[in-house]
């Protein structure tokens, strides 16, 4: 199937506040004189940077946006097609409940489905699938060039989702919500210590019911991450994740096929989000996804850490979705069907860093 060219418009950035502190120099001579220090949250925080190690955003050599679980609860946000809505550089090119939600373009490039998207750095592919929220402790973007600390990829940059960690101490956590129309999800997270000095992460999700356009949807997720310190050198750690997510209607992205043939610079006019457009019957979409992943962290001088690492993950879907060809500036548009009975793909990584 050739992918077409999407429009799509850019959010607005949100900017974090600096905070300065004013500090006396104690100097006897010029009591008046004062030093002006201006900090900002982003300095403060840190990234993993792949083989560069964890350093501040801002001593990090690349564009770098982190959105942590805080985050994403407070927001509510339930894809990655929302997770950087208030970044300027990226445009999602799908919503929550689409075929595409998963796809980003950054800086005016879209990601690379092979090698543009990770799990704890390893690779996934991301065609089509829908990963968890839930289970993440956060969403790195790291924008440009990745080549050196990922390898090969395309120039926009890369996602990588970072799993939840285990707790020093017992953790327990519920939420229950509803979104667009009659969407019912409830969210269980556990953590804490183990037998053996294991320490373990447990994530469930169930989401279920209508959208606002008439679709239906229901998912199924959940993701186990155990970690235990072998050393004071050595710690061990292992993933696993896995998700049923099921969508049956709803209408997929308009775009605009030929520009020249469309022949206006401007959109047509919206419609109720609550109108059906689509034009075939009996669409639905259906994925399921499963990684495992286990490392080591081993620190092997004051100066150097050793990442040995096995991922093996394996996701497959099958669909019957349309898409809207806009063929003039009246909003007429041309659906085009897009079927596959079942497809599959499968990744093992082995990787030190």
């Amino acid at each position: 199937m050739t992918r077409p060219c999407w429009l799509a418009l850019p959010a607005l950035a949100l900017a974090q506040p600096a905070v300065a502190q004013v500090q006396s120099t104690g100097d006897p001579v010029d009591q008046d004189r004062t030093d002006i220090v201006v900090s900002t949250a982003a300095e403060r925080r840190a990234a993993d940077g792949g083989a560069l190690g964890t350093r501040s955003i801002l001593d990090t050599p690349f564009s770098v946006h982190v959105v942590g679980a805080e985050e994403l609860a407070e927001r509510q946000v339930k894809s990655l097609a929302r997770v950087f809505a208030q970044d300027v550089s990226v445009v999602a090119n799908g919503d929550t409940y689409t075929f595409n939600a998963y796809s980003q373009t950054v800086r005016g490039i879209p990601l690379d489905d092979y090698n543009g998207y990770r799990i704890n750095g390893d690779p996934f592919y991301m065609t089509t699938v829908e990963l968890p929220l839930e289970s993440f402790e956060s969403i790195r973007l790291l924008k440009g060039a990745s080549g050196f600390l990922y390898g090969f990829n395309a120039p926009g940059g890369l996602i990588d989702y970072r799993t939840k960690r285990s707790t020093p101490a017992a953790f327990a956590s519920a939420d229950i919500g509803s979104s667009s129309d009659t969407i019912l999800s409830e969210h269980v997270d556990l953590g804490g210590p183990i037998a053996g000095g294991f320490g373990y992460r447990l994530n469930a999700t169930h989401e279920r019911g209508e959208t606002y356009s008439g679709s239906h949807v229901q998912r199924y997720s959940a993701s186990l991450g155990l970690d235990t310190r072998l050393t004071d050198a050595l710690t061990w750690t292992g993933d696993l994740i896995y998700q049923d997510r099921r969508i049956r209607g709803g209408t997929q992205d308009f775009f605009i096929n030929d520009p020249d043939a469309y022949g206006a610079d401007h959109l047509p006019r919206p419609v109720s989000g609550r109108t059906n457009l689509a034009a075939y019957p009996d669409l639905f979409f259906t994925s399921h996804a499963f990684y495992g992943g286990t490392g080591l962290s081993w620190a092997v001088t004051p100066r150097w850490t050793a990442h040995p690492a096995y991922s093996n993950s394996l996701d497959w879907r099958t669909y019957k979705s349309e898409w809207m060809s806009l063929t003039n500036p009246a909003g007429d548009y041309q659906p085009l069907l897009s079927t596959n009975p079942r497809s599959w793909s499968r990744y093992n990584q082995v990787q030190l860093y």
